[in-house]
This record gives C-alpha cells, structure tokens and sequence, in this order.
C-alpha cells in the first residue's frame, strides 16, 4: 500500500488521509444540481427567476456603512500613521519647527 508524508512528515496511507477542507461536497452539489429547473443552454425560465427573487432575494451583498468620524479615524491607525506622528513629536521636542510643519 502506497505511504505519503504530510506537511508534518507524518506518514500516513491512503485510507487514513483527510479530506481536504477545500475540497466541494459532490453529493451535496450534484444533489442540488439534480434538483435544479434550470438547464445550461437556456437558463432559467421567467418562472423560475421570479420564484427564486421571492424565496431568496436579491443576490447582493448590503455595503457596510460606517460614520464618517470612524473612517477619519481610521486614516491616522497604521505603521505609516505612526511614523510620521512620532516624527512630529520628536520634531516638536527637538524644537525642528520646520521638519515639524513638513510632516504635519
């Protein structure tokens, strides 16, 4: 029977390996596949389309909205926002006025 390592260098057989969890679920898909009003060529029917919207709705996905004092704030959180704002305070305790107003 044929052995492999995995990424640990565990070995393991073929029977013992793990599914993967990226692998699809066949059975769950081909189930829904079967089930399916709708075929390849043609789509689905005006019916079909408008029982779907009704049942489920529409395929979007709703936009986070966040408060405009949030978003500002978010600007100055960050390596590079750190940066410059302890290069302002190191500037203002140098007392390099110019570097501080550059950096600001």
């Amino acid at each position: 029977m044929p052995r492999s390592r995995d990424t640990r260098g565990r070995v393991s057989t073929p029977d013992q390996a793990e599914p993967s969890p990226r692998q699809p679920d066949l059975e769950a898909t081909s189930a829904t596949a079967s089930t399916s009003t709708s075929n390849r060529e043609m789509g689905l029917s005006s019916a079909e389309a408008a029982t779907r919207l009704d049942r489920e709705g529409l395929n979007e996905v709703p936009e986070k909205k966040s408060h405009p004092f949030i978003r500002l704030a978010r600007k100055f959180w960050g390596l590079s926002a750190w940066m410059i704002e302890l290069i302002i305070i190191v500037s203002f305790i140098l007392g390099k006025r110019a570097d501080l107003w550059i950096a600001l």
